[in-house]
């Protein structure tokens, strides 16, 4: 088996073509699917079934930055653009890339105390699918939006 090193440093993520550098103290982001990606109904009996494929690949992704950070400040303002934006995760250590729309969806809770805190800040996305096959057209939409 071999060993893989993982370095947060080596996480990519640009929201509407702005690379986030800077995140908050633990958790960097987390990606959830709003569905599942299948779904297996058995008849009354148990001998037949059938596995549906789900296609609504629609998730979030909460993003924690420190707060009153660059990164914090451009959340902040994503929320008034009010329509999709470019996003492109891409995630090293994991084999992983992830090429979406994205839309901010939930502005985080506020706290105020001795240190700063994290806030972790949720957009919408299009494609919560970690697959480069599915998403092998909008890879080619992205970097010519980004560098066309």
């Amino acid at each position: 088996m071999a060993v893989k090193t993982y370095d947060p440093k080596d996480v990519q993520l640009i929201v509407g073509g702005i690379p986030i550098k800077s995140f908050g103290s633990d958790t960097m982001l987390t990606v959830t699917p709003n569905e599942d990606r299948g779904v297996w109904k058995e008849g009354i009996t148990g001998e037949d079934g059938c596995y549906s494929v789900v296609r609504k690949l629609g998730g979030t992704l909460s993003v924690t930055v420190l707060a009153e950070s660059t990164e914090d400040l451009l959340f902040d303002q994503l929320q008034t653009l009010r329509k999709p934006v470019p996003l492109l995760l891409r995630l090293p250590a994991q084999n992983k890339i992830l090429v979406s729309e994205a839309w901010y969806q939930t502005q985080p809770d506020v706290v105020v105390g001795t240190e700063v805190d994290d806030r972790s800040h949720t957009l919408g996305i299009k494609n919560s699918s970690f697959s480069l096959l599915d998403s092998a057209d909008s890879v080619l939409d992205q970097f010519e939006q980004l560098f066309g």
